[in-house]
């Protein structure tokens, strides 16, 4: 069977879906800046990240499906299925939510978690579904409590409903957010109105949506108790502290593989 596909309609459906969006961003636009931090995205190794992330969404979930999204010329990735679309790179976050609609109004939907590519499975998240349809997690004491790199959902009608609500806030934002804040903005922009009536899980961020905190120590049991680390923002422009934490979580996956 084929693993690369040119739509979603022709996907195979699973029982539970890591879904991971990455095309390379367009001459010209690698420098993006938010929050007050520069990010040049030609310096990054996103090869490195991209293998990674399908390695330890598949070591805790080997029966799960990764759905690797991606336009032409994208990263090659192994052990994925793969739908390549016709993207031009200019408006990476607003193709992000745009292919994450199209997922989700497809027959291959079910259980899905959608994750930003420096997000990485770090515990087995089956018991992390329930009776909701969307997951997110948050952060308290912030204008834009939830936040877009970890989505948890249900593959239900309310669930297609939340991703119609998504792009629809997303096309509403000025072109100047369309680019690469949008997402976060939108998908908070629905949260917080009376449109989606589906049932709503909030998470911490502290445990299913780490990011570690700059010259901070931690002890092996703080970081095994997350079930995501993410290591967005500069960390991706840091290659050695990045590759510790890479280092620490290909130990600790190959030791619970040992003790299963």
């Amino acid at each position: 069977m084929p693993d690369t596909y040119s739509s979603f309609s022709l996907v195979p459906s699973a029982k539970l879906t890591f879904f991971v969006f990455h095309n390379p961003i367009a001459k010209g636009h690698e420098k993006v800046e938010t929050r007050g931090f520069v990010l040049d995205h030609s310096t990054v190794d996103f090869s490195e990240i991209l293998n990674h992330f399908v390695l330890m969404a598949k070591g805790y979930h080997p029966d799960a499906r990764v759905l690797y999204v991606t336009g032409p010329g994208g990263i090659p990735l192994a052990d994925v299925d793969t739908v390549i679309l016709d993207l031009d790179g200019t408006e990476p976050m607003y193709d992000r939510v745009t292919a994450m609609h199209s997922f989700a109004h497809s027959d291959a939907f079910s259980a899905t978690v959608f994750l930003d590519s420096d997000a990485f499975v770090n515990r087995p998240l089956t018991s992390e579904f329930g009776n909701f349809d969307i997951g997110v997690t948050v952060r308290e004491g912030v204008k834009e409590r939830a936040n877009e790199g970890v989505i948890f959902c249900a593959g239900t009608p309310a669930a297609r409903h939340f991703f119609e609500l998504y792009l629809e806030a997303y096309k509403t934002l000025p072109k100047d957010k369309r680019r690469w804040e949008g997402g976060q903005r939108s998908l908070n922009l629905v949260l917080g109105s009376s449109g989606f009536n589906g049932t709503v899980k909030e998470y911490p961020v502290e445990t299913h949506n780490f990011t570690p905190r700059s010259n901070t120590p931690y002890s092996h049991a703080q970081l095994a108790a997350k079930y995501i680390i993410h290591l967005k923002g500069k960390w991706k422009s840091e290659a050695a502290p990045r590759e510790a934490y890479l280092n620490f979580q290909r130990r600790k996956l190959a030791a619970d593989r040992n003790q299963a």
